[in-house]
């Protein structure tokens, strides 16, 4: 009986020290997918469902090719074409881009009316991925259902993933580390690739990648907190997690180095009431952005994916930086965005003008592919690229370009 017991109680003492052992592996595994899942969102490569990254529950069909679509940087031309396809089983929301993936060859679907409501496993997923690294499965280069060494030897299968239960958090580690692999001839890794075709620009990945390096950076919730973190030059990440607001005269001098994310959360208003001078940093927002007073940024790069407004006295303005919009800019009466002093704004969302916008003294405002609609005054005394006659609305333009 006793060595029975002794027995029984040196396996529940090996099987706790077991548990003890994988419980930090699978939380370290699930916050690096969550901080990923965040990474790629800021690269509007990976969406969340109504605020939520539902990272523990498998990716269905459907979200496995919208996944694709986006990692071949084809979401605008799916979005905005005219795809079709015979499927009766796609929700009226995914239309397009099935219709994409269809017409394209990327999914035939389980039959000729049907894409299939089931879930993607691991060989479906991996074997998307190495498609849009240029692999082929029908010339021969893999199995479709047998992908896993060729996804290993290129990188884009990371030592947590889990092929046998796979969820949308083992997708988001996969499609991390697939920007870093290289595409079949070697020439380039596919995150060069995305920054040829300009789905994404090289300052926000490598501030994504600040993100992701840094543990999705130092959390703060006050303006005080913000100060601190930006005080200590060993602090390159910022993740402002709460509404704060920015009052009377504040520098953040990083200009020669560290380099430094300040990243603002979905969900999260920063107001600038006071005069913010930023310098040297990557700025991405994906909450919302107030300014009443001044906001001036010099030598660095802006990407908003969110929403910035700026009010009545306010001033949004820059020197020798780039700003990516793929939100919303709105210029309320009263207010100024001045695109001068050497600034790129590259324009993929849209801006409304209220107010005063000037491109002045070796500016440049781009805008092929976004939307202007203006019913204030805009100033254009140095470079703009687009087609002014498709901005709408009743306000003044002065093309004052020579």
């Amino acid at each position: 009986m006793k060595k029975t017991a002794k027995r029984i109680l040196s396996l529940a003492l090996m099987l706790t020290l077991s548990l003890a052992m994988l419980l930090p592996a699978c939380a370290a595994e699930a916050n690096a997918a969550d901080i990923q899942a965040s990474a790629l969102k800021q690269l509007r490569l990976f969406k969340g469902v109504d605020g939520n990254f539902e990272l523990n529950r498998a990716l269905t069909r459907t979200e496995a090719l919208i996944m694709l679509i986006r990692t071949l940087g084809k979401e605008s031309e799916a979005v905005n074409g005219s795809f079709k396809h015979p499927f009766t089983d796609v929700m009226s929301w995914a239309d397009k881009y099935i219709g994409y993936a269809y017409e394209k060859g990327l999914t035939k679907g389980v039959s000729a009316t049907k894409l299939g409501s089931g879930n993607a496993d691991s060989d479906m997923y991996l074997t998307f991925m190495l498609r849009a690294l240029g692999y082929s499965d029908a010339a021969g280069d893999f199995a479709w259902d047998a992908p896993d060494a060729l996804a290993a030897s290129v990188g884009i299968l990371p030592s947590g993933v889990d092929t046998a239960d796979f969820l949308r958090a083992d997708a988001v580690l996969v499609s991390w580390a697939a920007l870093e692999a290289r595409v079949k001839d070697g020439s380039q890794t596919l995150s060069q690739k995305l920054m040829d075709m300009k789905v994404l620009y090289s300052e926000e990945y490598e501030s994504a990648k600040l993100f992701v390096q840094k543990d999705g950076g130092t959390a703060v919730s006050t303006f005080a907190e913000l100060q601190t973190a930006l005080n200590n030059k060993d602090v390159t990440a910022i993740q402002i997690g709460s509404d704060m607001d920015i009052p009377g005269e504040f520098l953040i001098d990083r200009e020669n180095g560290p380099e430094t994310l300040i990243y603002i959360k979905e969900g999260v208003t920063v107001t600038v009431s006071g005069e913010l001078i930023a310098l040297g940093c990557f700025f991405t927002n994906d909450g919302a952005m107030a300014i009443t007073g001044t906001f001036d940024r010099g030598l660095n790069s802006l990407t908003n994916n969110g929403t910035i407004t700026v009010k009545s006295g306010g001033t949004f303005c820059s020197g020798m930086t780039d700003t990516y919009n793929y939100g919303a800019v709105t210029v309320d009466n009263g207010g100024k965005l001045l695109v001068e002093r050497g600034t790129q704004f590259y324009n993929y969302g849209n801006i409304g003008n209220d107010g005063y916008i000037s491109v002045d003294n070796g500016g440049c405002l781009f805008n092929d592919a976004g939307k202007i609609a203006n019913s204030g005054t805009i100033d254009l005394a140095s470079y703009f690229e687009g087609d002014l006659s498709v901005i709408t609305g009743t306000g003044t333009i002065n093309d004052k370009r020579q």
